[in-house]
């Protein structure tokens, strides 16, 4: 399913919550807002006027009957009886000032709607409690720093970031629980490493399943990924697609094979294990779908920094990896891929540099208000500019014409 399906499906999942008559009804509305939240990543004010708006107008509506929902006393509950009728107002006067609340409950979605934005990018709303977060090893690193910076801030959060990769993630997320993995032990502060916990947040590179349809996607950043040499596999600088699917594939077993300008050594293709993101990103936008064969020195490494590591530790290997980890590393090459060289942020603006995708934090349904605010505060300037010194670009820095096509790219 593409993306239009997938904020068309998103839509009409709102539209099927905000109808419902099952359930709690202010969870519904909670859930309608949520799908046409994630509906409106992809209708945009300027690509579709017409289904913005009517998004929009299902998104007030929702805001106001939750609002009434609230409001409503709870059930079970019955008002205090009154005395006497001394001190209430005026039977006219009551109803003029219920038709002023009203009046200005209506005019206010708008601006609701608004103040949450603004919220979410210019403040933080302190939300106390325990949050968990698993999945992606490449963003796990960054949402680490974000979880120490929210909690001097919020004292009373307790935020446990682990390392399971994103297919481990999205799957947790949606069972709503899971061993949290790839923790690190400095960054532990509940002591959850290895246990079952609840888990509030997954972290992809890539986008959820279609069948995993109670997940909400808040999109954070653009992850850049390269190509990297041991620092033994001398003279080469840039690999073509093709040879970088020769070298996976078998058909290049030796390096004077690829370029005669390369050393004698034994290629030994170093990979990942089938539920990361990263991996999913190289096979689509790298390898284009081409099988690997098995039975050349591939190694399944569990996460981004293991993948570093081993093609530093092993002569004649070759690896893919998050930007700024490969950066970070002495004994490795970092490659151009077809002439483009991933150090330019233009070149993957224009989709020129291909190897990147869209970073997710996905919570199902709408989340745990904690879960809320911990995203809201994600996408404020600090955190963006937190992002940047881990190498990851901010979401509108690339149009979302060019996002939307290689999306399409990896279907």
């Amino acid at each position: 399913m593409d993306q239009p399906d997938l904020a068309e499906e998103a839509y009409r999942q709102g539209l099927d919550y905000a109808r419902s008559t099952s359930g709690n009804r202010y969870d519904n509305l909670q859930r309608a807002i949520a799908c046409y939240k994630t509906a409106l990543q992809y209708y945009t004010s300027e690509a579709f006027p017409d289904q913005w708006q009517q998004i929009q107008q299902e998104l007030a509506q929702a805001y106001s009957e939750s609002v009434r929902e609230r409001l409503k006393p709870a059930q079970g509950f019955s008002p205090l009886p009154r005395s006497s009728s001394r001190g209430r107002f005026p039977t006219p006067l009551r109803q003029g000032l219920l038709l002023v609340l009203a009046v200005v409950v209506i005019l206010a979605i708008p601006t609701a709607v608004i103040a949450t934005n603004y919220l979410t990018r210019g403040g933080l709303s302190c939300v106390g409690g325990r949050l968990n977060i698993d999945g992606s090893t490449a963003l796990q690193p960054v949402v680490e720093a974000a979880a120490a910076d929210y909690m001097q801030r919020c004292p009373g959060a307790l935020i446990t970031v682990g390392g399971g990769a994103s297919k481990t993630g999205l799957a947790d997320v949606e069972r709503g629980d899971g061993i949290i993995t790839g923790v690190n032990p400095q960054k532990d502060p509940g002591h959850l490493a290895g246990s079952d916990v609840p888990i509030d947040i997954g972290d992809s590179d890539i986008f959820a399943s279609p069948v995993q349809r109670d997940l909400v996607d808040h999109q954070v950043a653009i992850g850049v990924f390269v190509m990297i040499l041991n620092q033994d596999v001398t003279g080469l600088h840039n690999l073509s697609t093709s040879q970088i699917q020769g070298i996976y594939t078998g058909v290049y077993q030796n390096w004077r094979q690829v370029c005669p300008c390369g050393p004698n050594l034994p290629i030994v293709p170093i990979s990942r294990t089938v539920n990361s993101g990263t991996r999913f990103t190289f096979e689509k936008y790298i390898l284009k779908g081409i099988a690997t064969v098995p039975g050349i020195g591939l190694e399944r490494i569990t996460s981004s920094a293991n993948a570093v590591q081993e093609v530093e530790n092993n002569p004649g290997s070759i690896g893919y990896a998050p930007l700024y980890l490969a950066s970070q590393a002495r004994d490795v090459t970092i490659l151009s891929i077809d002439g483009q060289d991933p150090h330019n942020f233009s070149l993957v603006r224009q989709d020129a540099y291909k190897f990147w995708n869209i970073e997710h934090m996905y919570t199902r349904g709408p989340g745990s208000p904690l879960a809320q605010s911990f995203i809201g505060y994600i996408s404020t300037d600090d955190i963006a500019q937190l992002f940047s010194r881990f190498g990851f670009g901010h979401l509108n820095d690339i149009p979302l014409d060019i996002r939307n096509k290689h999306v399409l790219e990896a279907q």
